[in-house]
């Protein structure tokens, strides 16, 4: 296997990760300060929510970019499963990806998961790049599609690889996928160390560097209302609409849209990509901006009202507008 690891490690977690008796949760922020850069959270199975899933992805939020995996549950359809996925997370969608986990005890006829991934994108409208799937190569090869051409539709999304070993060089990557997105190279047994409350905890590495981690994994995370700083204001003139999206770049998924006139509060320096400039808005998303139709103010600008109006039309097509505060 062909892997460009360039730092980027992240732990996968469930329930298994809390001790019922005790009041704490996982704690993100020592997660965050041990070295991870991201991480992915068990959102279910068959016909259930993880129990910690809602806990685990509110406290993640503004501290590591969250990607979320459903437990292919042999028990319940594909479809079925997609859309109690979907809506756990469509409220508060991931600054990563999407995966179905297809392991020991997932569907042995992969029609299933087919249709699990098609139902899901159809609901979510998210791209090729923002679904993947977690699989070992032998349980792969097994149980997904057998044919060259039943297996070319998956390898169009990401594969999130299972193999325990040190050594890059010896996991095979199944057909008819290239490289793996993620990999899950150990068990590592240091979880009070990272912020869990078990001993073991699943270790996964990125494949690829800065540019395309912030393509795939969202970079730096929104974060929570009130822990950031406003940098810009911008000024959206009259009649001019941008599409608001879950991260910088076309591929990301739109979360809603602004129309002008309005004000927006800009909490970071702009990225540059898909020839556009990206600028991170106050815990909205990512908004592509120009001169053109934008008036950019430094935040301690004295002509900048403690309010702002804004304008919000939302994907179902209702729009709200109101007054909202700045700080």
């Amino acid at each position: 296997m062909i892997f460009y690891y360039s730092g980027y490690d992240g732990y996968d977690v469930s329930y298994y990760q809390d001790i019922d008796t005790t009041p704490q949760k996982i704690d993100f922020r020592k997660m965050k300060d041990s070295g991870a850069s991201f991480v992915v959270i068990r959102a279910g199975q068959d016909t259930y929510t993880d129990q910690d899933f809602k806990d685990n992805w509110k406290n993640a939020k503004g501290i590591l970019p969250r990607s979320a995996y459903w437990f292919g549950d042999k028990d319940s359809s594909g479809k079925s499963q997609a859309l109690r996925f979907w809506n756990l997370v469509k409220d508060d969608q991931p600054e990563g990806l999407l995966f179905v986990d297809f392991e020991n005890g997932s569907w042995t006829d992969w029609r299933q998961l087919y249709d699990f991934i098609a139902e899901l994108q159809r609901l979510s409208g998210y791209p090729n790049e923002k679904l993947g799937i977690y699989t070992g190569y032998y349980f792969w090869m097994k149980y997904g599609p057998q044919t060259f051409a039943e297996r070319a539709w998956f390898g169009k999304f990401m594969l999130w690889l299972a193999w325990y070993t040190a050594d890059s060089s010896i996991p095979i990557v199944p057909p008819p996928w290239k490289e793996c997105l993620i990999w899950q190279d150990r068990i590592d047994t240091n979880g009070l160390e990272v912020g869990v409350e078990s001993k073991e905890i699943d270790h996964d590495k990125f494949n690829g560097d800065a540019e395309k981690f912030e393509q795939f994994m969202g970079g730096i995370p929104i974060p929570p209302e009130g822990e950031y700083m406003i940098l810009y204001y911008a000024d959206l003139k009259t009649g001019y609409t941008s599409n608001v999206r879950s991260g910088p770049g076309l591929s990301s998924a739109i979360v809603s849209s602004l129309l002008g006139p309005t004000t927006i509060a800009i909490i970071g320096e702009k990225t540059t990509m898909d020839n556009y400039d990206w600028y991170q808005l106050d815990n909205q998303g990512w908004i592509a901006l120009t001169t053109s139709y934008t008036n950019f103010r430094k935040a301690d600008s004295t002509s900048v009202p403690t309010t702002m109006e804004v304008t919000l039309k939302l994907p179902d097509g209702t729009v709200y507008k109101g007054m909202v505060n700045k700080q």
